[in-house]
């Protein structure tokens, strides 16, 4: 839930300080428009893992999408491995595997972030064959996953930059992509280590 926030606040600052409208703006944050499941008690995440579930306790995790309309291509790269899929943003972003097994909270594999766009990758991109919007690059850890999603429902294209998962060059990758309208890099605060900055 607070991923679908930060979607409705990043879209406020992109119209606000850069100009950007959003022609669905009331449908795409109307949180109604969205199917939502709740799996209570489900969650630690990277710093609940590491300070361990006394300290930092379990969350709820409520898996979102869209209920309206859509229809997307999915790729993406992380060495030699690749994903493409198509379909509803259920059929090409979503992946059930950490949601379909009782798997330790600890054990990365549940980590529920990963239900979106099959978890973290080097390179991927979304496209929007529903819609004529701008195209966004993120670099970005795993909380962008769901984030990421959500702003594929405005966007014709997004891309994303893992770069812990991608070791060539980051300029060379953005150069590749024509026009880009809006370069993103978001990191939490706890992310910004060294392990997030070996790229190119």
């Amino acid at each position: 839930e607070t991923a679908f926030w930060g979607f409705t606040r990043l879209l406020e600052v992109l119209g606000e300080k850069y100009g950007l409208e959003i022609p669905n703006y009331k449908e795409v944050t109307n949180l109604d428009n969205y199917n939502q499941i709740t799996y209570p008690n489900s969650f630690i995440g990277s710093m609940g893992r590491k300070n361990g579930v006394y300290y930092s306790g379990v969350d709820d995790f409520t898996f979102i999408y869209p209920k309206f309309q859509t229809e997307y291509a999915y790729k993406a790269v992380t060495k030699d491995a690749k994903i493409e899929t198509y379909g509803t943003f259920d059929q090409a972003l979503l992946c059930m595997l950490p949601f379909a097994q009782d798997r330790n909270k600890y054990d990365v594999m549940s980590d529920k972030y990963a239900g979106y766009l099959y978890g973290n990758q080097g390179i991927a991109h979304i496209q929007n064959k529903k819609v004529k919007g701008p195209k966004i690059m993120l670099v970005k850890d795993s909380f962008m996953l769901p984030l990421a999603s959500f702003l594929s429902t405005v966007c014709s294209d997004v891309y994303l930059v893992d770069t812990r998962y991608y070791e060539k060059s980051i300029l060379d990758y953005t150069n590749s992509i024509k026009n880009l309208d809006y370069i993103i890099v978001s990191y939490t605060p706890q992310d910004l280590t060294e392990e997030f900055f070996q790229f190119q």
